[in-house]
């Protein structure tokens, strides 16, 4: 298994969860929607677990920014396979 790891705090990722995190541009902001055993106890660092099989533990990734500009990418629990599924002006 490898985690892709979310810190909504810092907004900062890493893949694999391991690796140095990369921090996101300044005005972009992101959160998660992940199952309760993927997310961290404090409720800052959430994770994606990839499996060998393709699958994933599945997830909902949200990158917004001030100018009102939003992506949502969801992430297959099945197949692990991500994908933009809305792009909208807030």
């Amino acid at each position: 298994d490898t985690r892709f790891a979310i810190d909504t705090n810092t907004r900062r990722y890493a893949y694999p969860a391991d690796a140095t995190p990369i921090a996101l541009p300044d005005g972009v902001e992101i959160s998660m929607t992940a199952g309760g055993e993927f997310i961290s106890d404090d409720e800052s660092t959430y994770f994606l677990m990839f499996r060998p099989d393709g699958s994933s533990s599945g997830a909902e990734i949200v990158l917004s920014e001030g100018s009102g500009s939003a992506v949502r990418i969801d992430v297959n629990w099945l197949t692990g396979v991500p994908r933009i599924v809305q792009e909208h002006v807030l």
